[in-house]
């Protein structure tokens, strides 16, 4: 980060390092639900440059720079290796962190996220919503966050969409593009995951919108993960939807890494 560029980043509790990285659109308060239920470890809870408090350097291009944005902060806070938790976007930055530098990642979770680049019909959608984003910002939030709920729940988060999508639109319409560029033009990184010498788990729910079960199982395939998890009639956003049964599914991951 830049001297002019300030990075808000929250640091709870004692033990086993954990970062936890949100998602697009997001903060680190979602992980909120985490943080009072595994007293035994030491949460690193960045907002992502442009997201919550952080801003966002110029020179802020790719996948890697919010990469090594997460690996300052572990070196920063002298941490030499962390169990990181990345949700979509945070997956993905965990993905390049773990390809830049594996051995700072004790274990990974993909929590509702993917290893795999952006397909061509999905990098189309970004550089429409990149087209949008610019003269109907308000509009782009609300659909996108409304999105990430199952079909038949919208209605009952309705409330909830409203809430996050105000906290999204205090971000700004360059910022926003800026994010949908960087992860249209991500790199797949199931390989960086297969041939890991730390363990994988996966955490994601069968209604996602975002990411259909079809092709979560062929990645299941060519990642061999050592965790994986299908929470039913789940979304995107289980942090909110089913917050006591994803924590219990959390637990489990913990202890499959011998961390409880």
């Amino acid at each position: 980060m830049s001297e002019e560029a300030s990075l808000n980043v929250d640091v709870v509790g004692h033990g086993a390092p954990t970062l936890l990285i949100h998602g697009f659109l997001e903060k680190g308060s979602m992980w909120d639900f985490l943080l009072e239920r595994f007293p035994d470890r030491q949460y690193i809870v960045p907002d992502l440059p442009g997201h919550g408090s952080s801003d966002m350097p110029e020179d802020f291009n790719s996948m890697g720079s919010l990469a090594d944005v997460c690996l300052d902060i572990l070196d920063a806070l002298e941490v030499v290796k962390a169990d990181i938790i990345g949700h979509s976007l945070g997956g993905y930055v965990a993905c390049e962190l773990a390809h830049r530098a594996p051995e700072r990642v004790g274990s990974l979770m993909m929590y509702h996220s993917t290893s795999c680049e952006d397909a061509e019909v999905k990098k189309a959608l970004r550089d429409r919503a990149m087209e949008m984003v610019k003269t109907h910002k308000t509009h782009y939030t609300r659909s996108m966050i409304g999105g990430l709920f199952p079909e038949n729940k919208k209605a009952s988060y309705e409330a909830l969409v409203m809430q996050l999508s105000e906290e999204a639109n205090e971000m700004s319409s360059e910022v926003i593009a800026r994010h949908l560029k960087i992860m249209r033009d991500r790199n797949d990184h199931q390989e960086t995951l297969n041939t890991a010498s730390f363990p994988v788990g996966y955490l994601l729910g069968n209604a996602d919108p975002r990411l259909p079960m079809d092709s979560m199982d062929q990645e299941k395939t060519r990642v061999n993960p050592s965790f994986w998890t299908v929470m039913d009639q789940t979304g995107h956003m289980s942090q909110f939807e089913e917050p006591n049964m994803a924590t219990q599914h959390m637990i489990q991951w913990f202890k499959s890494i011998g961390g409880l």
